[in-house]
Order: C-alpha cells, then structure tokens, then sequence
C-alpha cells in the first residue's frame, strides 16, 4: 500500500464517505427498490418500511462510525491485509447489529440459523457498492494529491520550531532527553535535525499516528523506508539507508509482515 493512500485512508474525508456512504446506500436500496423482498407492510413492532429502513441505515452508519472515528486509532494498518482483515471485521459486526435490528421490528420471531446466514450474505452483498466507492476515491487521479496530510509537520513542545516534509522523506525519530532527532533524507545523504518533544508525543499526534511505527522505546520509525529486516541470533534490527536501528522484542510483530 503507498503512504499516500494509506493516508487517504487514515483521513477524516475516507472516515465519512464509508460511513455516510454505506447508511444513505442500505437506506436507498431497502425503501426504494424494497430489495431483497423486504416486507413493505407494518412490521411486528408497529414500524412502516420508511422507518424500518431509516433504522437500518443510521445502525449501519453507526457501526462504521464506531470503527472509523473509535477503534481505528488504535490499530496498525500498513499493509492491504492489515486493511482487509480490518474491513471484514467492519462488515461483520455491522451485519450482526442489522441482523439484531431486524429481529427488533419482527418481535425476534427470525432468530434461526436460516434467516442468520440469509441476512449475512445479503448485508455482505449490499455493502460491496458503498465500500467500492468508498475505497475507489482514494485511486481518483489527483484525488491523493489534494489531502492535506502530503507534508507532515513535526511541531517542538511549544510549537515555536517547526519541521515540514514528506513523509517519504522521514527515515526515522530517535529519543535524546529532553530532545528528539529526526532523521531525513536528503539527496544521497541523512540530515539529522533536533526538536524539544517526546517520542511518546510524537506517536500519540493523531497525523502521525498511521504513519510511523514504534521499534524500540527509544525510536520511531517510517516503515516505508525500512530496506531490510535483519534477524540474527534471536535479535531484529532493521536498515534504514545504511543506518541500523534496534527492534525490542515486544515491538518485532510491527515488522514481520
């Protein structure tokens, strides 16, 4: 996956398209084309198909929501895997709550496995359009460009200094007391530049957060630039442009994909 669409996805403008996206679509395709031989008529709980299909919509939205805006900020996605386990355990929990939904307005008269599995499939298959659609900007020419987070901003404690690059540029930052160094290609060379904050900061800015990965107590590193994982005697470290950097043990599975 590019850092640019990675960033794309760890953006708020990804964040509400799937999660409006997928509530408007599951409304529009239940009351408009009464898909799925949905039941038009008054349920058992007294709802009409206008308000039945309103519920499910805002349920749906309001799982994404939950995984978008909530969770995510504490998960890793780097890689597509990383991603499509993450969606297919968006989508399934989503189905579950629509599966729960529907039992509500049907007085849970269709708790079985047969209406369960029916009601998997079918919410897997009216999710392909919103998520396509949802994931398919992100690859719009020009679309990647124009998200704001291209440059990065490392911002000292007090925010007087200030270091603006790409992100394609950050080698990795390295603790040093009351200081971090930053460590940025440059040409054919690394430049090395010093700012007043913390990693533990630094990791916890919302920007930054999908971007670098913690390796060892002591360094954050741009997983983009990383050339080789080395593994030896029981021991990771890994090369950024000729630069070896340490990995602690409790950090290896951020580097074993």
């Amino acid at each position: 996956m590019s850092p640019a669409y990675r960033k794309y996805l760890n953006s708020k403008r990804f964040k509400w398209i799937i999660t409006l996206v997928s509530g408007l679509f599951l409304f529009y395709i239940l009351y408009v084309f009464n898909a799925y031989q949905i039941q038009t008529g008054i349920s058992f709980s007294g709802h009409t198909l206008l308000a039945r299909a309103f519920w499910f919509g805002l349920a749906n939205s309001l799982c994404f929501a939950i995984f978008e805006f909530g969770l995510s900020r504490y998960i890793q996605r780097r890689t597509w895997a990383h991603q499509t386990i993450w969606l297919l355990i968006e989508l399934i929990f989503a189905a579950h709550v629509t599966f729960l939904v529907f039992n509500i307005f049907w007085n849970w008269t269709e708790m079985y496995w047969d209406s369960y599995f029916l009601m998997m499939r079918e919410c897997f298959a009216m999710m392909i359009t919103p998520v396509v659609i949802s994931y398919g900007i992100g690859f719009i020419p020009g679309r990647q460009k124009s998200i704001p987070q291209d440059l990065i901003s490392l911002a000292s404690e007090n925010g007087k200094d200030l270091i603006k690059l790409r992100i394609e540029d950050l080698l990795f930052i390295k603790s040093a007391g009351n200081y971090v160094e930053v460590f940025i290609k440059h040409g054919e060379e690394t430049k090395k530049q010093l700012l007043r904050n913390s990693l533990k900061s630094l990791e916890e800015n919302e920007t930054l957060r999908p971007l670098l990965v913690r390796s060892h107590r002591s360094y954050l590193v741009n997983p983009v630039n990383v050339a080789r994982v080395i593994q030896s005697k029981g021991k990771m470290e890994l090369e950024l442009k000729s630069i070896v950097i340490p990995v602690s043990s409790k950090y290896e599975s951020n580097f074993l994909d």
